[in-house]
Protein backbone atom coordinates (compact mmCIF):
# COMPACT_ATOMS: atom_id res chain seq x y z
CA UNK A 1 0.00 0.00 0.00
CA UNK A 2 2.87 2.60 0.77
CA UNK A 3 4.52 1.66 -2.82
CA UNK A 4 0.98 2.35 -4.50
CA UNK A 5 0.10 5.76 -2.45
CA UNK A 6 3.64 6.77 -3.24
CA UNK A 7 3.41 6.18 -6.78
CA UNK A 8 0.58 8.01 -6.96
CA UNK A 9 1.88 11.16 -5.45
CA UNK A 10 5.04 11.03 -7.71
CA UNK A 11 2.50 10.95 -10.89
CA UNK A 12 0.35 14.10 -9.74
CA UNK A 13 3.66 16.32 -8.96
CA UNK A 14 4.63 15.09 -12.74
CA UNK A 15 1.51 16.69 -13.98
CA UNK A 16 1.43 20.02 -11.67
CA UNK A 17 5.55 20.17 -13.37
CA UNK A 18 4.51 19.79 -16.45
CA UNK A 19 1.95 22.28 -16.73
CA UNK A 20 3.91 24.73 -14.74
CA UNK A 21 6.52 24.70 -17.72
CA UNK A 22 3.82 24.86 -20.32
CA UNK A 23 2.42 28.04 -18.74
CA UNK A 24 5.91 29.50 -18.38
CA UNK A 25 6.56 29.35 -22.65
CA UNK A 26 3.45 31.77 -22.80
CA UNK A 27 1.60 29.82 -25.23
CA UNK A 28 -2.03 31.61 -25.34
CA UNK A 29 -5.51 29.82 -24.54
CA UNK A 30 -6.73 28.58 -28.24
CA UNK A 31 -10.37 30.68 -28.70
CA UNK A 32 -13.50 28.79 -31.06
CA UNK A 33 -12.80 28.56 -34.96
CA UNK A 34 -13.99 31.38 -36.93
CA UNK A 35 -17.33 30.70 -38.92
CA UNK A 36 -16.70 30.32 -42.72
CA UNK A 37 -17.19 33.59 -44.84
CA UNK A 38 -20.16 33.31 -47.37
CA UNK A 39 -19.40 32.77 -50.83
CA UNK A 40 -20.16 34.82 -53.59
CA UNK A 41 -22.85 34.17 -56.09
CA UNK A 42 -21.89 32.25 -59.16
CA UNK A 43 -23.55 34.24 -61.46
CA UNK A 44 -21.16 36.99 -60.92
CA UNK A 45 -18.48 36.89 -63.17
CA UNK A 46 -16.33 40.06 -61.53
CA UNK A 47 -15.57 37.69 -58.19
CA UNK A 48 -15.14 34.18 -60.35
CA UNK A 49 -11.02 34.75 -58.90
CA UNK A 50 -11.87 35.47 -55.55
CA UNK A 51 -14.77 32.92 -55.20
CA UNK A 52 -11.84 30.40 -55.81
CA UNK A 53 -10.40 31.05 -52.27
CA UNK A 54 -13.66 31.24 -50.48
CA UNK A 55 -13.36 28.13 -48.36
CA UNK A 56 -14.13 27.19 -44.41
CA UNK A 57 -11.11 27.21 -42.08
CA UNK A 58 -10.60 24.37 -40.68
CA UNK A 59 -7.51 25.24 -38.73
CA UNK A 60 -6.44 28.08 -36.17
CA UNK A 61 -3.53 30.32 -36.38
CA UNK A 62 -2.08 31.54 -32.76
CA UNK A 63 0.11 34.61 -32.61
CA UNK A 64 2.42 35.53 -30.69
CA UNK A 65 3.11 38.53 -29.13
CA UNK A 66 5.91 38.62 -27.23
CA UNK A 67 5.89 42.22 -25.43
CA UNK A 68 2.56 41.39 -24.25
CA UNK A 69 3.29 37.91 -22.64
CA UNK A 70 6.06 38.90 -20.93
CA UNK A 71 3.62 40.51 -18.71
CA UNK A 72 1.21 37.72 -18.62
CA UNK A 73 -1.47 38.98 -21.23
CA UNK A 74 -3.29 36.29 -23.45
CA UNK A 75 -2.41 35.85 -26.66
CA UNK A 76 -5.11 36.75 -29.65
CA UNK A 77 -6.06 33.97 -32.46
CA UNK A 78 -6.91 34.91 -35.98
CA UNK A 79 -8.02 33.36 -39.07
CA UNK A 80 -5.64 33.21 -42.41
CA UNK A 81 -6.58 36.10 -44.53
CA UNK A 82 -8.30 35.64 -47.47
CA UNK A 83 -6.61 36.26 -50.45
CA UNK A 84 -7.58 39.59 -53.03
CA UNK A 85 -9.39 39.33 -55.94
CA UNK A 86 -7.67 37.62 -58.62
CA UNK A 87 -7.41 40.02 -61.73
CA UNK A 88 -7.20 37.81 -64.24
CA UNK A 89 -6.89 38.93 -67.59
CA UNK A 90 -9.61 38.54 -70.05
CA UNK A 91 -7.32 36.24 -72.01
CA UNK A 92 -7.40 33.85 -69.39
CA UNK A 93 -9.64 30.67 -69.96
CA UNK A 94 -13.24 30.76 -69.62
CA UNK A 95 -15.15 29.48 -66.89
CA UNK A 96 -16.67 25.92 -67.40
CA UNK A 97 -20.42 25.86 -67.82
CA UNK A 98 -21.26 23.37 -64.94
CA UNK A 99 -19.40 26.69 -63.22
CA UNK A 100 -21.29 29.18 -64.77
CA UNK A 101 -24.68 29.73 -62.68
CA UNK A 102 -27.95 29.74 -64.34
CA UNK A 103 -26.29 28.69 -67.49
CA UNK A 104 -25.68 25.58 -66.92
CA UNK A 105 -29.87 25.20 -66.23
CA UNK A 106 -30.70 26.98 -69.82
CA UNK A 107 -31.25 30.22 -68.19
CA UNK A 108 -30.53 33.71 -68.96
CA UNK A 109 -27.86 35.63 -66.85
CA UNK A 110 -29.42 38.78 -65.11
CA UNK A 111 -27.75 41.15 -67.93
CA UNK A 112 -29.90 39.17 -70.30
CA UNK A 113 -27.01 38.20 -72.45
CA UNK A 114 -24.98 35.06 -72.77
CA UNK A 115 -21.17 34.85 -72.78
CA UNK A 116 -19.13 32.22 -74.94
CA UNK A 117 -17.94 30.82 -72.14
CA UNK A 118 -22.10 30.24 -71.04
CA UNK A 119 -23.04 29.42 -74.79
CA UNK A 120 -19.80 28.41 -76.67
CA UNK A 121 -22.00 24.99 -77.57
CA UNK A 122 -24.73 26.81 -79.45
CA UNK A 123 -23.87 28.64 -82.64
CA UNK A 124 -26.21 30.49 -82.76
CA UNK A 125 -26.10 31.69 -78.87
CA UNK A 126 -24.80 34.85 -79.74
CA UNK A 127 -27.42 35.80 -82.81
CA UNK A 128 -30.23 34.65 -80.62
CA UNK A 129 -29.06 35.67 -77.23
CA UNK A 130 -30.30 39.42 -77.41
CA UNK A 131 -34.07 37.51 -77.90
CA UNK A 132 -33.64 37.75 -74.50
CA UNK A 133 -33.49 41.74 -74.25
CA UNK A 134 -36.21 43.64 -76.24
CA UNK A 135 -36.35 40.84 -79.61
CA UNK A 136 -35.95 43.99 -82.57
CA UNK A 137 -33.69 42.93 -85.41
CA UNK A 138 -33.49 44.82 -88.61
CA UNK A 139 -31.18 45.62 -91.67
CA UNK A 140 -30.42 48.00 -94.20
CA UNK A 141 -28.54 47.28 -97.79
CA UNK A 142 -27.99 48.16 -101.20
CA UNK A 143 -29.38 46.24 -104.34
CA UNK A 144 -27.93 46.77 -107.97
CA UNK A 145 -30.80 45.20 -110.25
CA UNK A 146 -32.22 45.39 -113.83
CA UNK A 147 -34.82 43.35 -115.42
CA UNK A 148 -34.74 40.47 -118.45
CA UNK A 149 -35.55 41.59 -121.64
CA UNK A 150 -39.03 42.69 -123.12
CA UNK A 151 -41.48 40.81 -125.42
CA UNK A 152 -40.49 41.74 -128.71
CA UNK A 153 -42.38 43.79 -131.25
CA UNK A 154 -40.56 45.04 -134.32
CA UNK A 155 -41.51 48.61 -134.65
CA UNK A 156 -39.16 49.75 -137.42
CA UNK A 157 -37.58 48.12 -140.89
CA UNK A 158 -35.57 49.61 -143.99
CA UNK A 159 -37.68 52.04 -146.69
CA UNK A 160 -37.85 49.74 -149.98
CA UNK A 161 -36.67 46.55 -148.39
CA UNK A 162 -39.83 45.60 -146.06
CA UNK A 163 -37.37 42.13 -145.14
CA UNK A 164 -34.99 44.42 -142.95
CA UNK A 165 -36.26 44.74 -140.08
CA UNK A 166 -33.79 47.51 -138.26
CA UNK A 167 -35.18 48.74 -134.78
CA UNK A 168 -37.26 45.96 -132.27
CA UNK A 169 -38.45 46.92 -127.88
CA UNK A 170 -36.10 44.83 -127.05
CA UNK A 171 -33.30 46.55 -128.26
CA UNK A 172 -34.06 49.45 -125.95
CA UNK A 173 -33.25 47.26 -123.14
CA UNK A 174 -32.80 48.01 -119.49
CA UNK A 175 -29.66 48.63 -117.75
CA UNK A 176 -28.90 48.07 -114.04
CA UNK A 177 -29.68 50.28 -111.22
CA UNK A 178 -29.25 50.83 -107.72
CA UNK A 179 -31.52 50.61 -105.24
CA UNK A 180 -31.98 50.19 -101.45
CA UNK A 181 -34.29 48.02 -98.79
CA UNK A 182 -34.74 48.23 -95.11
CA UNK A 183 -36.23 45.62 -93.22
CA UNK A 184 -37.45 45.85 -89.35
CA UNK A 185 -39.06 43.27 -86.77
CA UNK A 186 -39.66 41.71 -83.50
CA UNK A 187 -39.21 38.33 -82.03
CA UNK A 188 -42.10 37.28 -78.93
CA UNK A 189 -40.79 35.24 -76.68
CA UNK A 190 -39.62 31.40 -77.09
CA UNK A 191 -35.19 32.32 -77.41
CA UNK A 192 -33.29 30.30 -74.80
CA UNK A 193 -29.95 31.01 -75.56
CA UNK A 194 -28.07 29.44 -72.58
CA UNK A 195 -30.17 26.13 -73.30
CA UNK A 196 -31.29 25.09 -76.89
CA UNK A 197 -30.34 28.27 -78.24
CA UNK A 198 -33.27 29.77 -80.27
CA UNK A 199 -36.62 28.20 -80.93
CA UNK A 200 -39.22 27.95 -81.55
CA UNK A 201 -40.67 31.90 -81.51
CA UNK A 202 -42.77 33.71 -83.23
CA UNK A 203 -42.70 37.04 -84.55
CA UNK A 204 -43.08 40.06 -87.13
CA UNK A 205 -41.63 41.64 -89.85
CA UNK A 206 -41.65 44.28 -92.52
CA UNK A 207 -39.47 44.60 -95.70
CA UNK A 208 -39.29 47.35 -98.02
CA UNK A 209 -37.61 48.02 -101.58
CA UNK A 210 -37.16 50.16 -104.13
CA UNK A 211 -35.01 50.81 -107.36
CA UNK A 212 -34.10 53.46 -109.42
CA UNK A 213 -35.81 53.67 -112.76
CA UNK A 214 -34.27 51.57 -115.05
CA UNK A 215 -33.83 52.75 -118.09
CA UNK A 216 -33.02 51.95 -122.16
CA UNK A 217 -32.53 53.15 -125.42
CA UNK A 218 -32.15 52.79 -129.25
CA UNK A 219 -31.95 54.55 -132.05
CA UNK A 220 -31.64 53.40 -135.85
CA UNK A 221 -30.84 56.73 -138.98
CA UNK A 222 -31.62 56.50 -142.17
CA UNK A 223 -28.79 54.58 -143.99
CA UNK A 224 -28.86 56.44 -147.23
CA UNK A 225 -31.60 59.09 -147.75
CA UNK A 226 -30.02 60.45 -151.42
CA UNK A 227 -30.71 56.31 -152.17
CA UNK A 228 -34.41 56.46 -151.01
CA UNK A 229 -33.05 54.40 -147.90
CA UNK A 230 -35.52 55.55 -144.98
CA UNK A 231 -36.79 54.49 -141.87
CA UNK A 232 -40.39 53.31 -141.96
CA UNK A 233 -43.09 51.99 -139.29
CA UNK A 234 -44.49 48.62 -139.09
CA UNK A 235 -47.70 49.89 -137.59
CA UNK A 236 -50.40 50.14 -140.70
CA UNK A 237 -51.41 54.00 -140.26
CA UNK A 238 -54.04 53.82 -143.20
CA UNK A 239 -57.59 53.81 -142.74
CA UNK A 240 -60.30 53.19 -145.49
CA UNK A 241 -59.86 56.77 -146.27
CA UNK A 242 -56.64 57.09 -146.62
CA UNK A 243 -53.64 57.97 -144.53
CA UNK A 244 -54.81 58.88 -140.81
CA UNK A 245 -54.09 62.96 -139.91
CA UNK A 246 -53.49 64.61 -136.62
CA UNK A 247 -56.05 67.49 -135.59
CA UNK A 248 -53.96 69.69 -137.43
CA UNK A 249 -53.87 68.21 -140.54
CA UNK A 250 -50.77 66.57 -140.44
CA UNK A 251 -50.47 62.98 -141.50
CA UNK A 252 -49.08 60.80 -139.64
CA UNK A 253 -46.97 58.56 -141.81
CA UNK A 254 -45.29 61.65 -142.47
CA UNK A 255 -43.65 60.84 -139.28
CA UNK A 256 -43.15 57.51 -138.71
CA UNK A 257 -42.90 56.12 -142.84
CA UNK A 258 -39.90 57.14 -145.02
CA UNK A 259 -38.26 59.29 -141.28
CA UNK A 260 -34.69 60.36 -140.69
CA UNK A 261 -34.84 58.40 -137.66
CA UNK A 262 -36.68 56.19 -135.18
CA UNK A 263 -36.51 55.87 -131.47
CA UNK A 264 -37.59 54.21 -128.51
CA UNK A 265 -36.94 54.73 -124.79
CA UNK A 266 -37.79 52.79 -121.94
CA UNK A 267 -38.41 53.42 -118.50
CA UNK A 268 -39.23 50.70 -115.98
CA UNK A 269 -39.56 51.12 -112.13
CA UNK A 270 -40.39 48.43 -109.04
CA UNK A 271 -41.40 48.76 -105.25
CA UNK A 272 -42.52 46.15 -103.21
CA UNK A 273 -43.51 46.28 -99.42
CA UNK A 274 -43.93 42.84 -97.60
CA UNK A 275 -45.31 42.03 -93.92
CA UNK A 276 -45.20 38.90 -92.69
CA UNK A 277 -45.55 36.72 -89.42
CA UNK A 278 -42.60 35.02 -88.95
CA UNK A 279 -41.91 31.18 -87.23
CA UNK A 280 -38.61 29.76 -86.00
CA UNK A 281 -36.97 27.00 -85.28
CA UNK A 282 -33.02 25.28 -84.71
CA UNK A 283 -31.95 22.50 -85.69
CA UNK A 284 -28.81 21.93 -83.55
CA UNK A 285 -27.81 18.52 -84.90
CA UNK A 286 -27.90 20.01 -88.31
CA UNK A 287 -26.14 23.19 -87.65
CA UNK A 288 -29.42 24.52 -89.79
CA UNK A 289 -32.24 27.16 -88.48
CA UNK A 290 -35.15 27.35 -90.13
CA UNK A 291 -37.64 30.43 -90.09
CA UNK A 292 -41.12 30.18 -91.92
CA UNK A 293 -42.98 33.54 -93.14
CA UNK A 294 -46.14 33.80 -94.73
CA UNK A 295 -47.83 37.19 -94.73
CA UNK A 296 -49.38 40.13 -97.82
CA UNK A 297 -47.10 42.30 -100.04
CA UNK A 298 -47.67 44.57 -102.75
CA UNK A 299 -46.02 45.11 -105.57
CA UNK A 300 -45.20 47.62 -108.35
CA UNK A 301 -43.91 47.35 -111.79
CA UNK A 302 -44.54 50.48 -113.91
CA UNK A 303 -43.01 50.61 -117.21
CA UNK A 304 -43.46 53.17 -119.96
CA UNK A 305 -42.50 53.07 -123.85
CA UNK A 306 -41.87 56.00 -126.48
CA UNK A 307 -41.91 55.42 -129.95
CA UNK A 308 -40.77 58.34 -131.95
CA UNK A 309 -40.26 59.37 -135.74
CA UNK A 310 -38.38 62.28 -137.02
CA UNK A 311 -39.69 63.68 -140.49
CA UNK A 312 -37.44 62.90 -143.45
CA UNK A 313 -39.05 62.30 -146.88
CA UNK A 314 -42.09 64.37 -146.08
CA UNK A 315 -42.08 67.68 -144.10
CA UNK A 316 -44.82 68.29 -141.95
CA UNK A 317 -45.92 71.53 -140.88
CA UNK A 318 -44.92 72.37 -137.31
CA UNK A 319 -42.63 70.29 -135.65
CA UNK A 320 -40.98 67.23 -137.15
CA UNK A 321 -41.54 64.58 -134.68
CA UNK A 322 -44.18 62.39 -133.62
CA UNK A 323 -44.40 59.96 -130.90
CA UNK A 324 -46.44 57.18 -129.75
CA UNK A 325 -46.42 56.90 -125.70
CA UNK A 326 -47.47 53.64 -124.02
CA UNK A 327 -47.91 53.40 -120.13
CA UNK A 328 -48.57 50.53 -117.92
CA UNK A 329 -48.65 50.28 -114.08
CA UNK A 330 -49.68 46.69 -112.01
CA UNK A 331 -50.26 47.15 -108.48
CA UNK A 332 -49.87 43.67 -107.05
CA UNK A 333 -51.44 43.02 -103.52
CA UNK A 334 -51.71 39.20 -102.12
CA UNK A 335 -50.63 36.64 -99.83
CA UNK A 336 -47.28 34.69 -99.98
CA UNK A 337 -45.89 31.63 -98.36
CA UNK A 338 -42.11 31.17 -98.21
CA UNK A 339 -39.53 30.11 -95.37
CA UNK A 340 -35.46 31.14 -94.61
CA UNK A 341 -33.15 28.26 -93.97
CA UNK A 342 -29.70 29.54 -92.78
CA UNK A 343 -27.51 26.61 -92.91
CA UNK A 344 -23.83 27.01 -90.26
CA UNK A 345 -20.74 26.21 -91.93
CA UNK A 346 -19.06 27.53 -88.90
CA UNK A 347 -19.51 29.50 -85.63
CA UNK A 348 -20.58 33.03 -87.74
CA UNK A 349 -20.11 31.96 -91.09
CA UNK A 350 -23.81 30.22 -92.87
CA UNK A 351 -25.24 30.06 -96.08
CA UNK A 352 -29.14 30.98 -96.93
CA UNK A 353 -31.22 30.50 -99.52
CA UNK A 354 -35.08 32.40 -99.12
CA UNK A 355 -38.00 31.25 -101.68
CA UNK A 356 -41.20 32.98 -101.56
CA UNK A 357 -44.28 32.74 -103.74
CA UNK A 358 -47.82 34.26 -103.57
CA UNK A 359 -50.98 34.26 -105.01
CA UNK A 360 -52.28 38.20 -106.23
CA UNK A 361 -55.03 40.55 -107.99
CA UNK A 362 -53.45 42.81 -110.11
CA UNK A 363 -54.99 46.53 -110.81
CA UNK A 364 -53.83 47.36 -114.02
CA UNK A 365 -53.52 50.75 -115.01
CA UNK A 366 -52.59 51.71 -119.05
CA UNK A 367 -52.14 55.15 -120.36
CA UNK A 368 -51.57 55.75 -124.55
CA UNK A 369 -51.28 58.75 -126.54
CA UNK A 370 -50.32 59.44 -129.95
CA UNK A 371 -49.25 63.04 -130.62
CA UNK A 372 -47.09 65.38 -132.19
CA UNK A 373 -44.71 67.84 -131.16
CA UNK A 374 -47.34 70.68 -131.65
CA UNK A 375 -49.36 68.54 -128.68
CA UNK A 376 -51.60 67.52 -131.41
CA UNK A 377 -53.04 64.06 -130.01
CA UNK A 378 -54.46 61.45 -132.01
CA UNK A 379 -55.25 59.04 -129.17
CA UNK A 380 -55.30 59.90 -125.32
CA UNK A 381 -56.94 56.59 -123.81
CA UNK A 382 -56.74 55.70 -119.87
CA UNK A 383 -58.03 52.54 -118.66
CA UNK A 384 -57.93 49.76 -116.19
CA UNK A 385 -58.95 46.34 -115.22
CA UNK A 386 -58.15 43.48 -112.53
CA UNK A 387 -56.72 40.28 -113.26
CA UNK A 388 -54.66 37.67 -111.38
CA UNK A 389 -50.98 37.18 -111.04
CA UNK A 390 -48.48 34.99 -109.61
CA UNK A 391 -45.28 36.42 -108.04
CA UNK A 392 -42.10 34.01 -106.88
CA UNK A 393 -38.65 35.36 -105.26
CA UNK A 394 -35.62 33.70 -104.31
CA UNK A 395 -32.88 35.01 -102.71
CA UNK A 396 -29.18 32.41 -102.20
CA UNK A 397 -26.52 34.63 -99.96
CA UNK A 398 -24.00 34.06 -96.95
CA UNK A 399 -24.06 36.28 -93.84
CA UNK A 400 -21.17 36.75 -91.45
CA UNK A 401 -21.73 37.35 -87.75
CA UNK A 402 -19.02 39.93 -86.92
CA UNK A 403 -20.37 41.21 -83.38
CA UNK A 404 -22.63 39.61 -80.76
CA UNK A 405 -25.18 41.92 -82.59
CA UNK A 406 -24.49 42.23 -85.71
CA UNK A 407 -23.81 40.51 -89.07
CA UNK A 408 -22.93 41.11 -92.47
CA UNK A 409 -24.42 39.88 -95.49
CA UNK A 410 -24.14 39.24 -99.46
CA UNK A 411 -26.60 37.20 -102.32
CA UNK A 412 -28.51 37.50 -105.34
CA UNK A 413 -32.20 38.22 -106.13
CA UNK A 414 -34.23 37.02 -108.69
CA UNK A 415 -38.27 37.92 -108.89
CA UNK A 416 -40.11 36.76 -111.46
CA UNK A 417 -44.07 37.66 -111.92
CA UNK A 418 -46.76 36.64 -114.50
CA UNK A 419 -50.12 37.83 -116.01
CA UNK A 420 -48.80 41.63 -115.88
CA UNK A 421 -49.10 44.39 -118.55
CA UNK A 422 -46.15 45.61 -120.37
CA UNK A 423 -45.86 48.47 -122.42
CA UNK A 424 -44.60 46.67 -125.14
CA UNK A 425 -47.65 44.47 -125.54
CA UNK A 426 -49.91 47.40 -125.84
CA UNK A 427 -48.24 48.57 -129.58
CA UNK A 428 -51.42 47.62 -132.11
CA UNK A 429 -51.02 46.64 -135.38
CA UNK A 430 -53.04 49.22 -137.10
CA UNK A 431 -53.42 52.65 -135.94
CA UNK A 432 -56.88 52.44 -137.41
CA UNK A 433 -57.86 50.16 -134.77
CA UNK A 434 -58.61 52.75 -132.14
CA UNK A 435 -59.85 50.07 -130.12
CA UNK A 436 -56.39 48.18 -129.36
CA UNK A 437 -55.67 51.29 -128.08
CA UNK A 438 -58.30 50.75 -125.17
CA UNK A 439 -57.54 47.14 -124.71
CA UNK A 440 -55.26 45.81 -121.68
CA UNK A 441 -53.01 42.85 -123.30
CA UNK A 442 -51.73 41.47 -119.59
CA UNK A 443 -50.34 38.47 -120.84
CA UNK A 444 -46.81 39.44 -120.03
CA UNK A 445 -44.29 38.43 -117.54
CA UNK A 446 -41.54 39.68 -115.61
CA UNK A 447 -37.83 39.10 -114.21
CA UNK A 448 -35.92 41.30 -111.65
CA UNK A 449 -32.69 40.00 -110.91
CA UNK A 450 -29.38 41.28 -109.50
CA UNK A 451 -27.24 41.48 -106.57
CA UNK A 452 -27.46 42.54 -102.72
CA UNK A 453 -25.89 43.32 -100.03
CA UNK A 454 -25.99 45.19 -96.37
CA UNK A 455 -25.82 44.82 -92.80
CA UNK A 456 -28.51 43.23 -89.96
CA UNK A 457 -28.78 43.65 -86.56
CA UNK A 458 -30.62 42.17 -83.45
CA UNK A 459 -30.92 43.57 -79.95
Amino acid sequence: MKCFATRCVAAALGLMLAAGNAMGQSYGSPTLLPLPEEPAPLGDRANDGAAQYRTVQHQVQLVNDGDENENGNESTVAPVPTPPPDSSSPGDAPVDRADAGGCAEGSCPADGGCADSCCGDDWLANWCGPGCNSGWFGSVGGMVLTRDRADGFWTSFESNNNANQILNTEDAESDWRGGWMISFGKWFGGCDPCGDSCGPRCGIGVTYFSTSPFRGSSTVFANDPLNNEWVSSTIDMDDALGPIQFPDGNEVDDYFDNSLSHSLERRDYIQSVEINLLSQYWQPNAHCQVTWLGGVRWFRFDESLLYSAVAGASTPTGSNEAFMDFDCTNDLVGFQLGARCDWYLTERFSLFVTPKFGLYGNHIQTHNRVYNGDDSELYDFSQDTTGVSFLGEVDLGASWQFAQHWRGFIGYKAIAVTGVALSDNQIPHYLAAADEFQQINSSGSLVVHGGFAGLEFSY
